[in-house]
């Protein structure tokens, strides 16, 4: 086969292989419409059955609708609106029209807020709280609180004593799935949060030094230098966090997420003392408390020796969700 008539084949394969993607990306594009419509309920009265359509028209006396699983036949009802007790619109728009006698249970389908509590802090000295508040669908603000100290295995956290503020706007991204069911009204899902935080908090720090040692057959004799310091520490910090809440029978959730962003802090010594004394034998180096500018249960970390610095965060939040 001569040259030429190669590049002929090659060159036909590669024209009905290109015509055959656009074909299918065509099909595909035709397809997706339906899926991207709106899904919206309509709980209905007395029993509070719930009926999952496309609302078409609002009328003065009648809803006219399709439903969701027959809304490519373009097969129009109607039902009068005394017949409704709740519209609930995808983009988050709520009718009233019909009065519902249960509503208690109408109510524990989406809760509008949730009382957390930081599981992960109190294993670092401190205890955080958070109210989350949802103002619109997919969109909710949470402020949150630390005290910080009052909690387990303050040594890890540098025995630090004083208090966190948290202002946060919280938004929820839409499924992934086109054809998951999408109730923007739910406080669960994956979300972008952003934070501004601050805090404030005093810490004591101390540097063993050794100034020289003495070795004697079967133990070392070590000169210790010991440096006490008195710390205040402020900062502040700008972070976004990417997170997933989860939902456990519309009642208890779970929040979990990390951050980073930038921080502001400074430091400043209240009080310095020096000691000199001798131990014998290594044990004194498991009694060493040199931590340093540790931050882990503040809320935030940051290295508050620099007035701008990076800014990091993680947490496991669990709440109970209610209807305020």
């Amino acid at each position: 086969m001569d040259g030429p008539c190669c590049f002929e084949i090659v060159t036909n394969h590669l024209y009905l292989t290109v015509r055959l993607k656009l074909a299918y990306i065509l099909i595909g594009i035709s397809i997706l419409p339906p899926v991207l419509h709106a899904q919206d309920r309509m709980v209905l009265v007395p029993n509070l059955d719930t009926l999952f359509v496309q609302v078409k028209e609002i009328g003065s006396d009648q809803i006219f609708y399709y439903t969701w699983n027959e809304r490519e036949q373009q097969n129009l009802l109607s039902i009068e609106k005394n017949k409704i007790g709740r519209l609930l619109l995808e983009d988050g728009r709520v009718y009233r029209f019909a009065e519902i006698k249960n509503l208690p249970v109408y109510k524990e389908i989406y809760p509008k807020s949730a009382f957390k509590f930081d599981f992960f802090s109190t294993f670092y000295g401190s205890t955080h709280l958070a109210y989350e508040h949802r103002y619109k669908p997919r969109n909710s603000y949470e402020f949150g609180i630390g005290f910080l100290g009052l909690g387990f295995n303050k040594d890890l956290s540098g025995n630090i004593e004083g208090l966190m503020l948290r202002a946060s706007y919280k938004h929820y991204l839409k499924p992934y799935n086109l054809r998951k069911r999408d109730f923007p009204q739910q406080l669960k899902g994956w979300y972008y949060r952003a934070d501004f935080s601050a805090h404030g908090y005093v810490q004591d720090e101390f540097v063993l030094h050794i100034d020289k040692y003495t070795y004697i057959p079967g133990t070392t004799i070590f000169s210790l230098h010991r440096t006490d310091k008195h710390y205040r520490r402020y900062g502040s910090a700008l972070v976004l966090n990417f997170g997933r809440q989860f939902l456990i029978k519309e009642k208890i959730c779970l929040d979990l997420f990390y951050g980073m962003g930038c921080g502001f802090g400074g430091q400043k010594v209240l009080h310095r003392s020096e000691s000199y004394y001798e131990e014998t034998g290594y044990k004194w180096m498991d009694t060493a408390d040199d931590l340093g500018d540790s931050s882990l249960g503040a809320g935030f970390s940051i290295n508050h020796a620099k007035a701008v610095s990076f800014a990091f965060q993680i947490g496991f939040k669990v709440g109970y969700c209610f209807d305020w």
